[in-house]
């Protein structure tokens, strides 16, 4: 039977078991999301240094992130950033606006010159003097830039900036919620000749559009339903601002339920 479960318990629910060594941890549910708990070491450079934590699920919900210091417990994120503007041909030519690329059209043609726009047709570039238009599609072979450009980076990734007593190697644990995961459950029953025995087989199907990989990921299925709570809104022109009393805390063994009454 389906259980109720409230959006701001899901998180803490699959954290109640702590990793001591790296790995991950999935929990899954059967709503199209799930929560993904990894224990990582990473590099704090200094007392008050960036890390970056990259190969997280493209689909993470960036304001659901938990991050804890198992190496030193009273270290403080002063700043959180999801960095998502992942490389593709348009925004490599958008960041390119203004400075110098060579082009290779399919008859062997070559451009170099300062790319000043462009659109699914042409690109537009200007060759000392000469304002060139250069055809897209099937005409153009090859784009040749410079370097990456500042902004662009080839995996989504979680950037903090901590403040430790402990710089060097820390085992850091990280938690969010993200979107494209899913299970479904199936059956199979087969009855023996004399409808005295029952052949019973089930299997699981795990589907992941999450846009990350998680090997030898520990994993947890559940089936539940999430019910997010949301503020009333406000009547008769008066402001108002919705009190959220919780009520009860019930905790079984698959699943952290608390409700609350608005």
């Amino acid at each position: 039977m389906n259980k109720s479960i409230a959006v701001a318990a899901v998180i803490l629910a699959a954290g109640l078991a702590r990793a001591a060594d790296e790995g991950v941890a999935l929990t899954v549910y059967n709503q199209n999301f799930g929560v993904v708990r990894e224990t990582r070491a990473v590099a704090v450079p200094e007392r008050e240094g960036w890390i970056r934590f990259t190969d997280v699920a493209a689909q993470i919900d960036g304001t659901s992130v938990q991050f804890k210091s198992l190496t030193d417990p009273a270290a403080r994120v002063l700043e959180q950033n999801y960095e998502y503007d992942l490389v593709s041909a348009d925004k490599l030519l958008q960041k390119y606006i203004d400075r110098t690329l060579n082009v290779l059209t399919k008859d062997g043609s070559r451009y170099a010159g300062t790319l000043l726009s462009f659109d699914p047709n042409q690109l537009v570039l200007r060759q000392d003097k000469d304002i060139v238009m250069v055809q897209r599609g099937d005409n153009v072979k090859d784009i040749q830039f410079g370097a990456l450009p500042d902004g662009l980076i080839t995996k989504p990734t979680l950037v903090w900036k901590l403040a430790t007593a402990k710089p060097g190697k820390q085992l850091v644990e990280v938690a969010y919620q993200t979107g494209g995961l899913n299970w479904h459950a199936d059956y199979n029953a087969v009855l023996n000749d004399k409808d005295t025995a029952l052949d019973f087989g089930g299997w699981v199907t795990l589907d992941n559009q999450s846009g990350a990989t998680y090997k030898d990921a520990k994993l947890k299925l559940i089936a539940g339903d999430v019910r997010k709570v949301q503020p009333q809104a406000p009547m008769g022109g008066f402001k108002a601002r919705a009190m959220i009393d919780r009520k009860s805390t019930r905790l079984n063994s698959s699943h952290l339920v608390i409700s609350y009454a608005v």
